[in-house]
């Protein structure tokens, strides 16, 4: 045989492995797989035994096969590889096992003995990883930013291109999916929000995170995610001790302008750019004995910015504290145990936006809070923390294989609390501007244990075919709660300007519940021949939400409470199937087929038991007859009530079923060359079963249809554009019967469909990334344009009266249509300047314009006289603000000290200072076809990073 054929055959034999071998290998809690394999100069396999040893003392071995190759799955970290031969038999080389991912490496014993290591790109197929520490790339200081510039299908609210938003947690989505399936995991542990799950209670500091890993469609069959899975894996410490330090810093001064023609500006009063700020980190890590070792980081971020739709000097100051640590203990050699704490403090002395506020604005004819930009007179203080404690056992060369154990404890505060004593807060009901106290705050405390266990036994064999498993079991219980507080007890609402109504709140509002869960995970990976493999699984989870004994003080128009407890008011067990095949197509080239279908259940969220709770939010809404013209609500000035809203006038059905969703996904992948990577899927998603609150105590009967004119885009009657309404006016007799249930309404769905492509190439010093994704989402959401109400998987007011269904078809607000990625770095040949480039395009946010409805009976309110988005089927049917583009361009040198090395780098955040809206203007007028923006890009600016390691 000659070498050529030799080394095709070789080649042949690794793609096999990679491709068909190692995909359900990755669903441990924190460990990937590598695959390789062993040949001699001559391209000979060479059939042997390997050590795979870590600087902790971690030992094990394994046997190539008759191809050379072999397989582990090990936790994520460094590691050497010795191969056992008579002629050198301590030749080893290091490699790097990334978290929840594939590896492939070749190794090459020449003919002196000495082993050579080639690293090949790895076949991950539903995976995106990103690692902060060790990409070139001008950085975001927060996990969302990092992902909105180079995941292909992410999607944030606020959009992060430049760092502005890091001092705010983001809602995150991938493909256009609902942001409430996105799960959130720090270490493999949960670290989403319970009470609505899409939400992240972790802050991490990304500059110490080892890589942050995104999960989805082909690489879902083991997770529980919803959606989408994001997971963060911190730095692990090395054995001879290490540091840095680091410093990031920008200024006023080193800001360009990038404001809109007085005319165009709508909103917008100044330029949004950091005023200072200032980014300071230290960590260091190494061993503390030859079986122990400690990794220690803290850092800092303050920083003073502009707020666009305010005047000079109503500046946001914000601060951010990061403390992290890791201590690994090696307890004889295939035995580890870690400890880990990771703790974070966000604080806004100013413009903060309660948890929470989804509760009081999913209330029907309540007002849509769309402001990205949060409450003037109100502060914000965060606190997370969580512990764990894990242990690993790996035996690649036992019958038990590999066996992971993991505990976690965490605690997150989010605290939104007035500035002063305000005593009443205005709201305009027609673009929600809010003038006073804000209207709502809350302090929210959530509290969770978890315990998770993963086995993997060795690989066998059977009726022709390689098995391997995969069987996890997770128990976690977790308690939201929120203590929500209202200026005097009371929200006053304006329409037009005019008094329109007083709600009279039930707070200070104490609720709370428990949440436990627990799972059975069962995958097998199924080899069958040279190109064929299969994955077959399943996730049994029983979920059950409960009501502690709780109370809450009387408050301003309520007396003290006290309720007892309920338990297992919504109880579900549900088995959800996962299959999957992989074909390697003979005489291809080498381009691989996949197809992927699985069923999931969204996750039993605190906010439905709310509806439970006759402690949560809830109120009554009147009549402001504002009898003096002052808009200053006095006694004597309250009118007839109108409606009821919230926990005390709601239930839950004890029929109520769990939604969930099948999801398709089909692709093909090929790498025609050793550098160049491409990857085209299709993907199907059909929500099903969605839940909504049905306002059965005044339903769709006491209503009755009513014809009204609108105007149109161009505000002004009697023109081309106008269109006739049916809206519902609610009978006199019904006023204040609102009861509402929690339950399925029959057909209530939505649809998800797209494509994802992606390019990745390296030539020389020349390394190349390139997505694009289409996207659509259809079907009826809560009225609204907000993040929390335009959202398939937000329980809203959709349903709460007939005004609810109109025009609520269309797309979700994490539905971009097109988005397109571009990153590239490069090393200039002299000066050993080093470049990286990130640019972006998002097409527009989506929105329906908003109309006032006025004169009928049960008073002013608003509707969508558009639906959200535009359709396929009729392009004018809706509105998408402008697309954004946004590039933004590093330049970095590194100097050999010493004692050390030095990093300068160089950032220029949107580089070409555009100036794109990023939110429009959604209300009826004459102003309307003028689409000026409520929110654009933030203007360019500069800032200094200097990094020294040592």
């Amino acid at each position: 045989m000659s070498v050529y054929r030799r080394l095709s055959a070789f080649r042949l034999a690794l793609l096999i492995l990679v491709v068909l071998y190692p995909r359900i290998l990755v669903a441990q809690i924190a460990t990937g797989t590598i695959a390789g394999s062993i040949r001699d100069p001559e391209g000979v396999p060479v059939q042997t035994a390997i050590t795979i040893s870590s600087e902790l003392g971690f030992r094990a071995i394994a046997d190539t096969d008759a191809h050379g190759t072999f397989l582990l799955t090990l936790p994520y970290g460094r590691y050497e590889v010795t191969v056992q031969n008579p002629v050198s038999p301590y030749s080893g080389v290091p490699i790097d096992i990334e978290p929840l991912q594939n590896q492939e490496i070749r190794l090459i014993v020449d003919a002196s003995g000495k082993l050579r290591i080639e690293t090949q790109p790895s076949e991950n197929a539903g995976v995106w990883a990103g690692s902060p520490k060790q990409e070139l790339y001008p950085e975001i200081f927060n996990f969302s930013g990092l992902m909105l510039g180079t995941e292909p299908a992410t999607a944030t609210l606020p959009l992060d291109f430049v760092g502005l938003s890091d001092n705010r947690l983001a809602w995150q989505s991938q493909r256009g999916f609902s942001w409430t399936g996105t799960e959130f995991e720090f270490m493999g542990m949960d670290a989403g929000d319970s009470f609505q799950p899409g939400r992240p209670v972790v802050l991490p500091d990304v500059s110490t995170l080892d890589e942050i890993v995104a999960r989805s469609g082909f690489a879902q069959t083991t997770s529980n995610a919803y959606a989408s899975e994001i997971g963060f894996f911190p730095s692990q410490p090395v054995s001879s001790w290490h540091g840095n330090l680091s410093t990031a810093d920008t200024a006023g001064a080193l800001a360009s302008n990038n404001l809109p023609p007085a005319a165009d500006r709508g909103a917008v009063q100044q330029t949004e750019h950091y005023r200072w700020l200032t980014r300071d980190s230290a960590e260091a890590g190494g061993a503390l004995a030859k079986w122990v070792d400690l990794f220690l980081a803290a850092a800092g971020e303050w920083a003073s910015q502009t707020v666009p739709i305010a005047g000079p000097g109503n500046d946001l100051e914000s601060r951010m504290l990061f403390a992290d640590s890791r201590l690994r203990i090696q307890a004889g050699a295939r035995d580890q145990f870690d400890l880990l704490y990771s703790g974070s403090r966000l604080d806004l002395f100013n413009w903060a936006m309660p948890a929470g506020l989804e509760v009081l604005s999913g209330q029907r004819m309540a007002p849509s809070f769309v402001s990205p930009y949060g409450f003037q007179n109100e502060s914000e203080a965060d606190r997370f923390s969580l512990f764990q404690a894990g242990w690993s056992h790996i035996a690649p060369d036992g019958t038990l294989g590999a066996l992971q154990a993991r505990y976690q404890y965490s605690v997150a505060h989010l605290d939104a609390t007035p500035l002063n004593g305000l005593a009443q807060s205005r709201i305009e009901l027609l673009g929600s501007g809010v003038a006073g106290a804000a209207p709502l705050a809350n302090l929210a405390l959530e509290t969770r244990q978890q315990v998770n266990a993963v086995w993997q036994p060795r690989a066998f064999h059977a009726l022709r075919s390689r098995h391997q498993v995969v069987i996890g079991a997770e128990f976690e219980t977790s308690s939201p709660s929120n203590r929500l507080t209202t200026p005097s007890g009371m929200n006053l609402i304006t329409a037009a300007g005019a008094p329109a109504f007083a709600v009279e709140f039930n707070t200070p509002a104490d609720s709370r519940s428990i949440i436990r869960r627990s799972t059975l995970t069962f995958a097998d990976h199924i080899v069958l021949g040279d190109t064929l493999s299969l994955d077959l699984g399943a996730v049994a989870d029983f979920a059950r939400g409960s009501l502690p004994e709780q109370s809450s003080p009387n408050g301003t128009f309520v007396p003290a409470r006290a309720l007892p407890s309920q338990s297992d008011l919504i109880a579900w067990n549900n088995v959800s199937p996962r299959a999957g095949f992989a074909w390697l197509v003979p005489h291809g080239g080498g381009i691989v087929l996949r197809a992927t279908y699985f069923r999931v259940y969204t996750p039993l969220a605190g906010r439905y038991l709310d509806f439970g709770n006759p402690d949560s939010l809830g109120g009554s809404e009147y009549r402001w007859i504002d009898r003096n013209g002052d808009g200053i609500f006095e006694p004597g000035e309250l009118g007839a009530l109108l409606l009821r809203f919230g926990g005390p006038y709601s239930s839950i059905s004890p029929s109520l079923a769990r939604p969930y969703a099948d999801e398709f996904d089909v692709g093909a992948e090929i790498r025609p060359a050793r550098a160049l990577d491409l990857r085209l899927s299709l993907f199907r998603r059909d929500d099903k079963r969605r839940i909504a609150a049905v306002n059965t105590g005044v339903p769709s009967s006491a209503f009755s249809p009513v014809s009204i004119l609108d105007p149109g885009p161009d505000g002004i009657p009697r023109t081309f554009d106008d269109n006739q309404l049916t809206v519902y006016q609610q009978s006199p007799a019904t006023f204040g019967q609102d009861h509402y249930l929690l339950t399925n309404p029959p057909g209530l769905r939505n649809l998800d469909k797209g494509l994802q492509a992606e390019v990745r190439a390296a030539w020389r010093s020349l390394f190349l990334g390139a997505s694009f994704v289409a996207e659509q989402s259809s079907g009826p959401t809560n009225p609204g344009d907000a993040v929390f109400e335009n959202d398939p998987g937000a329980v809203g007011a959709l349903y709460m009266d007939p005004n609810t269904l109109v025009n609520a078809s269309g797309r979700g607000v994490m539905d971009r249509a097109f988005l397109g990625k571009v990153s590239g770095e490069y090393r200039l040949p002299w000066g050993g300047i080093e470049i990286a480039v990130v640019a972006d395009y998002l097409d527009g946010l989506v929105f329906a314009r908003q109309l006032l409805v006025t004169g009928l009976a049960q008073g002013p309110f608003v509707i969508g006289a558009t639906s959200h988005g535009t359709q396929l089927s009729n392009p004018l049917s809706g509105n998408r603000a402008e697309g954004v583009i946004n590039a933004n361009l590093r330049l970095a040198r590194r100097f050999r000290l010493p004692a050390g090395t030095l990093v300068a780098a160089l950032d220029i955040m949107n580089v070409a200072n555009s100036s794109y809206k990023l939110q429009e203007n959604e209300i009826t007028g004459t102003s309307f076809n003028l689409r000026r923006p409520v929110e654009i890009q933030p203007a360019r600016f500069v800032r200094m990073q200097f990094r020294y390691t040592f």
